[in-house]
């Protein structure tokens, strides 16, 4: 499988300290179907979107 590399921008409006705040509550965000450590470094998380979709991250930079 080929590695690609994904970026995304999303502005909000709120200041810059409450959205880093809630992005990096990132169970908060998907409650359901979500399995693994979202807070500390080299944490990896595996995000369930059906039983054949899914996302695997892991958390390279923790602040």
């Amino acid at each position: 499988m080929e590695k690609k590399d994904y970026t995304a921008t999303i502005e909000v409006k709120a200041p810059a300290e409450k959205a880093f705040k809630c992005m990096n509550n990132v169970a908060r965000w998907w409650t359901e179907k979500l399995e693994g450590d979202t807070q500390k470094l080299n944490g990896i998380f595996t995000i369930h979107f059906s039983d054949e979709s899914f996302v695997t991250h892991k958390l390279i930079e923790v602040k």
